[in-house]
C-alpha cells in the first residue's frame, strides 16, 4: 500500500464527492474487506457497496487483494490502494473544478455567515476554490521530495511544511489579502 495516492483527474476526484464511497475508502485503509464485510459495516445492502467497489476499482483507487470461493460462492477481498488521497492542484485548478466548486462549496460558504462574516455564497466558493488549489499545489510540491515510506503520524510534519510553503508563496500571500478584503478589510467579525 502507498503512502499517499496522487489523483490527476476529474473524474477520478468527483467519485470521492459521494459519501458512501469515502467511508468505504476509509474502512478499505484500514485493511482487506468484502462487499458483505463492507454491506454489514455501512448499514448497506451488498449490491449497493459493490456498485461503489466497481467505480472505485475501475479508477484505480482500490484493489482485489484475494478471493476466496466458499460453497457456490466467489468472494472478492478489497484494500485501498494507499493510506491517503490527494487531489492535485491541476484538477483544482481545472474548469471542472470552479463548476463543482459552484456546487459543493457554495454550501460550504454559508458558512462565512454562520461564522459571522457577511460574504456572499458564490464569492466565497471561490475563495474556498482558490484555497484548496493553492493548498494542493503546495502538498504536491512537498509529497514530490518523498524518497521513502512515511513513518507513522509524519502526517503532521507534511502539514507543516505545507503551510511554511503556503506562507513564503506569494500568490498565497496575495491571496490572504483578498481575503481580508472580502472580509471587510479584516478578520474581525460583522
Amino acid at each position: 500500500m502507498e503512502d499517499v495516492y496522487l489523483i490527476r483527474d476529474a473524474e477520478t476526484a468527483k467519485l470521492l464527492a459521494d459519501r458512501t464511497r469515502c467511508r468505504i475508502l476509509a474502512l478499505l485503509r484500514l485493511g482487506e474487506f468484502s462487499a458483505s464485510d463492507l454491506a454489514r459495516a455501512l448499514g448497506l445492502t451488498p449490491q449497493a457497496v459493490s456498485y461503489h467497489l466497481r467505480l472505485l476499482e475501475r479508477a484505480g483507487l482500490v484493489k482485489v487483494v484475494r478471493t476466496e470461493v466458499r460453497r457456490n460462492l466467489v468472494e472478492k477481498y478489497y484494500r485501498a490502494v494507499a493510506k491517503r488521497f490527494v487531489v492535485s492542484y491541476l484538477v483544482a485548478e481545472s474548469p471542472e473544478a470552479a463548476r463543482l466548486a459552484k456546487e459543493v462549496l457554495g454550501e460550504v460558504a454559508r458558512g462565512f455567515r454562520a461564522l459571522g462574516y457577511d460574504i456572499d455564497e458564490e464569492r466565497g466558493a471561490e475563495i474556498l476554490r482558490r484555497f484548496l488549489a493553492l493548498k494542493a499545489r503546495a502538498l504536491e510540491e512537498v509529497l514530490s521530495r518523498k524518497r521513502e515510506e512515511l513513518p507513522r503520524g509524519a502526517w503532521l510534519l507534511v502539514e507543516l511544511l505545507v503551510h511554511v510553503k503556503l506562507c513564503s508563496n506569494p500568490e498565497f500571500r496575495r491571496f490572504v489579502e483578498d481575503v481580508k478584503e472580502a472580509l471587510g478589510g479584516g478578520l474581525e467579525p460583522k
